[in-house]
């Protein structure tokens, strides 16, 4: 736990371009790596065992790799499609979380004549926030957080303080302390599809899975006979480098608190920032 805290501390102390200059730098070093690895075997292979390299194997390896390369397609683009769509379905609900939580902010200023019951439902949103970015923003990173848990302690103070709202309005009272309660049943749901969507990762087996077979498809290639050289080690190098980068925008949207497509707080610390000015 202190490690990942040190981490969020540490990249507070980095902008946004930084960081994306940080990511880049270290994908981009990984990548040289695997160039630099698949180089020397080509190298190896070209000059020591170039024997192996036989025309005779040309039909064999083509039926092989036609059928072997479609495989590795329709796995590979399941596994992006799951990653993107429980990504792009994780910001959403952040995103719609955060939207309850403004308007619930919003309906109860309207409320001057109750200002304890308003400070103290501001100041429990203001909590509540500050739960998600200290605490639980940790457990959805390290992919431990619990959907299990009962209704938080500052959503549960919210209900009882917006049933103490006196409204003068009499006929209106139950309106707008239904539309009230109607927005923190829908938080308290948003709440639970965020963390379990946070939860979220590909299996170890598929991604074993997607490595080895990326390993076969690359390997094959340097048995095939092109007639020239350069247009082989072009080619090698070619699905190389695709190869990896696949791995690389999995890898990244498979973890949604790191690397170049992130979830970004600072949406929940401009709000907390707000609440502070709007609590008296």
């Amino acid at each position: 736990m202190t490690n990942v805290n040190t981490t969020l501390r540490n990249e507070k102390n980095f902008s946004p371009r930084e960081k994306l200059k940080k990511d880049f730098q270290r994908s981009s070093f990984k990548l040289l790596i695997s160039t630099a690895i698949v180089i020397t075997i080509w190298g190896i292979i070209h000059n020591y065992f170039p024997n192996l390299i036989s025309h005779e194997n040309t039909d064999l390896l083509g039926i092989f790799y036609s059928i072997y390369g479609v495989l590795y397609a329709i796995i590979a683009a399941f596994l992006l499609v799951e990653v993107l769509t429980n990504y792009n379905a994780l910001n959403s609900y952040m995103e719609e979380e955060l939207n309850e939580l403004q308007d619930i902010r919003d309906f109860v200023l309207l409320f001057d004549n109750n200002k304890h019951s308003v400070n103290k439902v501001l100041q429990e949103l203001k909590d509540y926030v500050e739960d998600i970015r200290k605490e639980e923003w940790i457990a959805m990173r390290e992919g431990t957080a619990s959907t299990h848990h009962d209704t938080t302690k500052e959503l549960y103070e919210i209900f009882q303080e917006i049933k103490k709202i006196d409204i003068q309005d009499s006929k209106a009272e139950d309106h707008i302390i239904g539309l009230l309660l109607g927005k923190m049943a829908s938080l308290t749901s948003l709440r639970t599809k965020r963390i379990s969507a946070s939860c979220k990762r590909l299996p170890p087996r598929l991604d074993i899975l997607l490595k080895f077979m990326s390993f076969i498809l690359i390997a094959g290639t340097f048995f095939v006979p092109y007639g020239s050289e350069i247009i082989s080690l072009g080619l090698v190098l070619a699905l190389t480098i695709s190869v990896h980068l696949l791995h690389m925008v999995i890898k990244d949207l498979n973890d949604p608190f790191d690397g170049v497509w992130r979830l970004d707080s600072s949406l929940l610390d401009d709000f907390i920032n707000n609440l502070e000015l709007k609590i008296d």
